[in-house]
């Protein structure tokens, strides 16, 4: 049975990168983030967005 005791510390996150997509090149494995942006623009909230997190 695997040991199952949690780890010693939380992870947490260092960077969030908004972008409309990515894509993963499937000979390299490397992936490309496409169209980032760095603010959204909404005239209520909630707003339903199209976006994709990349969190490396």
């Amino acid at each position: 049975m695997p040991n199952l005791t949690p780890p010693s510390r939380v992870p947490y996150c260092l960077a969030m990168v908004l972008a409309d997509g990515t894509h993963r090149d499937p000979e390299t494995g490397k992936i490309t983030i496409l169209g980032t942006f760095h603010s959204v623009h909404a005239r209520n909230l909630p707003a339903p967005l199209d976006f994709a997190v990349y969190l490396p």
